[in-house]
């Protein structure tokens, strides 16, 4: 039985998932079609069938159970491969309609019962054991049907298998009462926007008169075959029971015609009802006109309301903008004081705050990175003795020319700041010990050939300190800066030179 399924194992733990957890048909749909199989196939060819798919029959006779609709188009396609027959969806609907499938209720159902009852009992239970579509019935009479069935999502529309099942169902319903399979036709239209199909059934009901014959022919015939079956039950009581029973069972159903004109009599005085409800209900329409004009009177004030809300949002939007240009221009100002706070006005140079900022930076990058990091510290000679010969106006000359050379051969190798009154410092990262005194050495060059007045004609001259990490070993900025002023200072005591801290 290796070929009853020829599905990869990963669909079907996907169909098993589907068929255990979506309520959307319930195993009284499934079990008909079990039966059927079963019926042909025998019982051990089902169950192995049942486990490929990933249901067991215990699982299947259990009423609370259900599977979904992609488990039951898997299961007829997999039954109908293996029985190789084309109409076998179809027979397995007819199926639904025995006594096998229908069990102790047969007798009853076949005993009282015309097939118009039976659709309406069957279109009723629908509801409870079908969750992926619905029936409407259009027209019902006592020998035609006229019905939709319309899937209640694009997922469940199946023109296969499934429609073939279903049409089985349908068709066989008169052979309860012992008659022939109904004639049918069967199209495909539109409902809402959706594809639906459209049945009608006709079938022929036996002359009412006739019923009580026809089951007392039945009975006999029932005793004859018995008799036949068991000789030893050849009685002549046996037999008459039998014809009896048939009797009263044509009787019944007799009657049965007579229940069913009774309901159609109450179904007319029903529609009686309905038109006083109709009544009743044109009143309720007039009162729900007079709650849409108020309705439309309050949704008119609504819009007012929205109107105004709109207007004030538009306010909202220009005193915001108002708020972001301020704020704008307050950001704006407040980086142009901070520029300020950190430039030398005089020289345009950086001051010692902002030296102090880029210095300690520089020198955690040095320390982390493994490069070195130069360090300049400048004095203009005799500045307070200038400043007294030719007055302050001339030493702010001098400033800005000093200021303006450093930053002119400093350019990119650094940061010029100037440090205090007439001192001024020199950062430079990447730069070594004898870099940066090269440096230094074309910064003095450069000032002593400069001319600082056009008039008086006057040159100063200057004094360097030169320190570097990591030649001179130091835990910090602070400290190398200590360094190259203590080199400055001894530059100081012979004026226009350049002294450097060497490595300890």
């Amino acid at each position: 039985m290796a070929d009853l399924v020829s599905e990869k194992s990963n669909t079907q733990d996907i169909l098993e998932a589907q068929a255990l957890t979506k309520q959307e048909l319930n195993t009284r749909v499934v079990r008909s079609l079990a039966l059927y199989f079963e019926s042909h196939f025998g019982r051990a060819a089902l169950e192995e069938l049942l486990s490929q798919t990933g249901l067991s029959r215990s699982y299947l006779e259990d009423d609370h159970n259900w599977v979904s609709a992609a488990y039951l188009r898997h299961l007829l396609k997999t039954m109908a491969e293996h029985a190789r027959d084309p109409r076998f969806a179809f027979k397995a609907g007819c199926y639904t309609s025995t006594r096998e499938a229908i069990g102790v209720m047969y007798n009853v159902l076949a005993s009282f019962s015309r097939p118009r009852f039976l659709y309406r009992v069957m279109f009723g239970l629908t509801p409870h054991y079908n969750k992926v579509g619905r029936f409407t019935v259009l027209d019902l009479t006592e020998v035609s049907l006229t019905c939709i069935y319309q899937p209640l999502g694009d997922e469940y529309w199946d023109e296969g298998l499934g429609s073939e099942f279903r049409l089985g169902q349908l068709v066989s319903c008169p052979r309860i009462c012992g008659l022939p399979d109904a004639e049918y036709k069967q199209k495909i239209i539109e409902v809402d926007g959706r594809p639906a199909f459209h049945y009608t059934f006709e079938w022929k009901n036996p002359p009412t008169s006739l019923l009580p014959l026809y089951g007392a022919v039945t009975g006999l015939l029932s005793g004859l075959f018995i008799a036949w079956w068991s000789p030893a039950l050849l009685q002549p009581a046996m037999v008459g029971s039998t014809t009896l029973v048939g009797l009263l069972t044509g009787w019944l159903r007799m009657s049965s015609r007579h229940i069913d004109q009774r309901t159609e009599s109450l179904m007319q005085g029903l529609s009686k009802t309905d038109e006083a409800l109709q009544v009743r209900y044109n009143d309720l329409s007039q009162q729900n006109l007079q709650i849409l004009a108020l309705n439309a009177e309050l949704s008119h004030k609504v819009c007012d309301i929205e109107k105004a809300s709109r207007e004030l949002q538009e306010l909202n939007s220009t005193l915001q903008q108002r708020v972001d240009e301020q704020t704008r221009t307050l950001k704006e100002r407040n980086h142009q004081l901070e520029q300020m706070a950190k430039t030398d006005v005089l020289t345009g140079l950086g001051n010692r705050r902002s030296l102090e900022e880029l210095s300690r930076e520089a020198f955690k990058s040095a320390r982390a990175k493994g490069t070195p990091l130069g360090c300049i510290m400048i004095d203009i000679d005799h500045f307070k003795r200038f400043n007294t010969e030719h007055g302050h106006a001339g030493g702010d000359i001098v400033l800005r020319e000093v200021g303006r050379l450093l930053q002119k051969q400093v350019k990119e190798a650094g940061v010029a700041a100037r440090y205090g009154g007439e001192e001024f410092a020199i950062l430079l990262p990447g730069n070594n010990l004898k870099q940066s005194v090269q440096l230094a050495e074309t910064l003095m060059a450069a000032v002593r050939s400069q001319r600082f007045d056009s008039v008086h004609q006057f040159r100063i001259t200057l004094s360097m300190g030169v320190a570097s990490f990591p030649e001179s070993y130091v835990d910090g900025h602070e400290a190398l800066f200590r360094l190259a002023d203590e080199a400055l200072y001894r530059a100081k005591t012979t004026r226009d030179s350049i002294a450097v801290e060497r490595p300890s």
